[in-house]
């Protein structure tokens, strides 16, 4: 990955965005700290970490619940009783209070990769905001918004998204842009525009709010009706809010309103 210029740019944006918490969001470490690594901690870090009362079993599919549980029963049974590892009460991540921008010089890349990255709210924290960070970010590329073809129709950007990435100790909101070398300064100024229209009072109006909530709302019931995923979505959800967090998330976000937005 470090050879990479496509792994170094988010690991750089996310080191200047979260300053010394980067190294609790970097979960593949760095070369050195791979290499510091001692069969002592690991084996602590298993004793404290991989316990009961830090893991949840979910199960998906044509099951009978008698089944499942003589199952985990047989599998799990003499699993010891241990205490939950103060690690899960850690306080959230605290970002940067300055805008900086950093390059990643990469010869052999036909095109430019743009990233600007703002701080989320915290999944556990504030479940609220983080709904609302999720519908602003499917409303900034609804076609309600217009930003996206804006952005395309310029000529000079092939291709843009923007998404915000739930975490239980805060995400981030990223927009990432395509563009052709040899316009980067004017793909600059039109990516410039449209993030400060984004951050105008008047972008946010009722229509692009019903867009952002509605692909959004539309996408989690598909999501609960697909047996084959839905004990990765409920095991991730469980670990970084709770169940619940992911059984309401459609009726929450039907709840965002404009103010919170």
């Amino acid at each position: 990955n470090s050879s990479d210029a496509g792994s170094r740019l988010p690991h750089l944006v996310g080191s200047r965005l979260w300053g010394d918490d980067w190294t609790r969001k970097n979960p593949g470490g760095t070369r050195e700290s791979v290499e510091a690594v001692k069969l002592e901690r690991l084996q602590a870090l298993y004793a404290e970490q991989y316990v009961p009362a830090n893991a949840a079993i979910v199960v998906s599919g044509d099951i009978k619940s008698p089944d499942v549980i003589a199952e985990i029963v047989k599998r799990f049974g003499d699993w010891k009783a241990a205490p939950a590892p103060a690690s899960r009460n850690l306080a959230a991540a605290v970002p940067t209070t300055t805008t900086s921008t950093v390059a990643v010089g990469s010869p052999d890349e036909a095109l430019v990769t743009l990233v600007v990255q703002w701080a989320g709210p915290s999944v556990r924290e504030a479940p609220a905001d983080d709904h609302a960070a999720d519908v602003f970010a499917s409303a900034v590329l609804s076609n309600a918004a217009g930003v996206v073809p804006r952005l395309v129709e310029s000529g000079v950007i092939h291709s843009v998204t923007f998404a915000s990435e739930s975490q239980g100790r805060r995400g981030a909101m990223s927009l990432t842009a395509v563009i052709t070398p040899s316009a980067a300064e004017q793909a600059f100024a039109v990516i410039k525009r449209e993030v400060d229209g984004i951050a105008s009072p008047s972008f946010v109006t009722e229509e692009v709010l019903f867009a952002g909530r509605k692909d959004l709302i539309v996408r989690s019931e598909y999501s609960l009706e697909a047996g084959s995923s839905l004990a990765h979505s409920m095991g991730f959800w469980w670990s970084v809010a709770d169940h619940e967090y992911f059984r309401d998330y459609g009726d929450a976000v039907a709840r965002v309103d404009l103010q919170q937005l």
